[in-house]
C-alpha cells in the first residue's frame, strides 16, 4: 500500500517560495533582459553601417493611420508617416532602432502607405527604386560617380552588394554617362561578378568604388567583433 506523504506547512511554503523567485527570474529574464540584449545587438549592428536620412513630411502627417494587416490573428496595423513608426513586429524589432526619418525604417506597411498616398513622388529617383525593392540592407551610402548619383546597399557580413544606378537611355552615347531610369543591380563580391541580370553602365568604375565603400566597413565591422579583416578585391595576391 501506499503511504500518504504529506508536507509540512514550513516545507509547503519553501516551494511556493522557490516557484515565485523562479518565475520572476523568467519574467526578468524574458521581458527585461532579452529586450535589452536584442536592442544592444541592433543598435550595435546598425552603428556600423551608414544610410540614407529621407526628408521629412509636414506636421500635418504625425497621427496614426489604421491599415489592414496580412495575417488573419491581426485586423490592422498603425503607422505614423511623419515618425516613419509601424506597430507591425518588424517596425518594433529592428526597424525602430534605426535613426529618426531613415530609410530602413520603412517596413512594408510604411512602404505601401506612401505608395497610397502618393508621397513617395516628394523623393527623388534614387530613393524612390531603392524603396520599391524594399529596403533590404542593413547600410546604404550613395556616392558620386560620374557626376550622378549611385547608391550601394550591402551587410557587413554579406557578399551580396545591391547598385542601384541609371540605366543608358536610347540617346546616350556609349562612353556615358548614362541618363535613363535608375534600377537595381546584383554584385556578388566573392566572385566579382554581376547576378539576377545584366551589369549597370560603366561597371568598371562602379566596381572600384563599391570595393572601396564594403571593404571599409566590413573591415570595421570584422576588426570590432574579432574577425579577420577583408582585403579589398583590388588588393587580394593573385
Amino acid at each position: 500500500m501506499w503511504e500518504e506523504v504529506s508536507l509540512s506547512p514550513s516545507t509547503g511554503n519553501l516551494l511556493m517560495d522557490w516557484v515565485l523567485v523562479l518565475t520572476g527570474l523568467w519574467a526578468v529574464i524574458r521581458f527585461i533582459l532579452v529586450p535589452l540584449w536584442k536592442s544592444w545587438k541592433a543598435k550595435l549592428s546598425l552603428s556600423y553601417c551608414p544610410s540614407i536620412i529621407l526628408p521629412r513630411f509636414e506636421k500635418s502627417f504625425d497621427h496614426p493611420r489604421r491599415i489592414p494587416s496580412r495575417r488573419k490573428n491581426q485586423k490592422e496595423h498603425k503607422v505614423n508617416l511623419y515618425r516613419l513608426t509601424c506597430s507591425c513586429h518588424h517596425g518594433n524589432s529592428r526597424r525602430k532602432y534605426s535613426p529618426l526619418q531613415d530609410i530602413r525604417r520603412l517596413c512594408r506597411h510604411l512602404r505601401k502607405e506612401l505608395e497610397r498616398s502618393n508621397l513617395l513622388l516628394q523623393y527623388d529617383e534614387l530613393i524612390q527604386v531603392i524603396i520599391d525593392h524594399r529596403v533590404k540592407d542593413t547600410c546604404y551610402k550613395i556616392v558620386q560617380i560620374q557626376g550622378d548619383d549611385v547608391a550601394i546597399g550591402f551587410h557587413p557580413r554579406s557578399d551580396f552588394v545591391r547598385i542601384y544606378a541609371r540605366r543608358m537611355a536610347k540617346q546616350d552615347p556609349p562612353e556615358g554617362p548614362p541618363t535613363g531610369h535608375y534600377d537595381k543591380f546584383t554584385f556578388l563580391m566573392s566572385q566579382e561578378i554581376w547576378i539576377y541580370g545584366d551589369p549597370p553602365p560603366n561597371a568598371e568604375i562602379i566596381i572600384p568604388t563599391v570595393n572601396v565603400v564594403v571593404s571599409e566597413h566590413r573591415n570595421r565591422y570584422k576588426k570590432d567583433s574579432g574577425g579577420p579583416e577583408i582585403i579589398p578585391m583590388g588588393d587580394r595576391n593573385m
